[in-house]
């Protein structure tokens, strides 16, 4: 007959992997709703503002001046000082994941969360 004895110290490390193991899952379960940010990057700095905000940043770069609008849940760049205009015309933007770039004068606004649904990855 098998019988399993265990000694104070292994009690101490079962007992410390299962804690370990109830807290990862807790954080791995927690928090995934919440409302998306919009991360805005200039040369030089960083802003970080809620997707549900209404703000007008205005970012210096090389070139000058880009303006950047947060409003009703969505984000776009107004104006901008490069010539092709790109960032302008890539429109509004609302989803966790996409971005604009002004790559002219060294802008980029992201958004960054996780939509309800979300999938992570996908497996065939």
């Amino acid at each position: 007959m098998f019988r399993l004895s265990l000694r104070p110290g292994d009690w101490i490390v079962l007992l410390v992997s299962i804690i370990l193991v109830v807290l990862l899952t807790l954080q791995s379960l927690g928090d995934r709703g919440g409302t998306p940010i919009v991360r805005i990057e200039g040369e030089d700095e960083s802003w970080v503002y809620p997707l549900d905000a209404d703000i007008e940043v205005e970012v210096e770069g090389p070139l000058g001046h880009t303006h950047v609008l947060i409003h009703d849940g969505a984000v776009w760049v107004s104006d901008s000082p490069c010539t092709q205009k790109v960032c302008i015309a890539a429109g509004q933007i609302s989803a966790p994941g996409t971005f604009i770039a002004c790559l002219p004068n060294r802008v980029l606004v992201r958004i960054e969360g996780k939509q309800e649904g979300e999938v992570d990855g996908l497996a065939f």
